[in-house]
């Protein structure tokens, strides 16, 4: 494969370089807002030089098809040689809709979310989840009327499954939610002090 981009600065426009596919289908945490990894990114991986000036840029086959679009890299000093793309279906599908005017919709669920943290933390919003729950979604409030209020999800209820998948994080329950359309059903699976709870969810539109 090969990129083309402006790496640094457009004094070095029309860069090409070239490596090879590493890897499909890698699930990448990343951080939108803030410095915490709140959200998942479903990538390409390659060995092919990215750096700051190639986002956006194509990643191309042998044949100069665009198979990806380049988005991110590893930065740490012991990593060398991993870079990131997007699936050339995955922009398509979002790029087709904007250009023929659909507005882009996100699932909502209503509820202000944390990580299961420390519960000093979770005091502030007078929240004390059992000892025995060291991973999960912590909701600390519910917004009245929404997907959640209406399913009867309560503040302190820890999300530990979204239908069949397990969820530890923030950026894990954001990953397999946005999976769904507003309007269609979800399974949520909470932990409520002790016990164990399933709730079915028609999901809203966060607006």
């Amino acid at each position: 494969v090969f990129t083309i981009g402006s790496p640094m600065s457009s004094a070095y426009a029309g860069t090409v370089t070239r490596g090879i596919l590493s890897g499909k289908n890698r699930l990448v945490e990343v951080a939108i807002e803030g410095k915490t990894n709140d959200w998942i990114m479903n990538v390409m991986q390659t060995d092919a030089a990215i750096n700051p000036g190639n986002s956006g840029g194509p990643l191309c086959n042998v044949n100069g098809e665009v198979i990806g679009v380049n988005s991110l890299k590893i930065t740490k000093s012991e990593i060398e040689g991993i870079g990131f793309a997007i699936p050339i279906e995955e922009a398509l599908e979002y790029a087709n809709d904007i250009k023929n005017g659909k507005k882009v919709e996100v699932a909502y669920l209503g509820i202000q979310i944390s990580n299961v943290v420390s519960n000093v933390y979770l005091a502030a919003y007078n929240i004390k989840l059992d000892s025995s729950i060291k991973s999960g979604v912590v909701v600390l409030d519910i917004y009245k009327d929404g997907p959640c209020y209406t399913a009867n999800i309560q503040k302190g209820d820890v999300i530990t499954h979204v239908n069949d998948q397990k969820i530890t994080n923030i950026a894990q329950l954001k990953y397999y939610l946005y999976k769904n359309k507003s309007e269609e059903e979800i399974v949520l699976k909470v932990q409520r002090k002790k016990e164990e709870k399933i709730f079915k969810i028609r999901l809203g539109v966060n607006k």
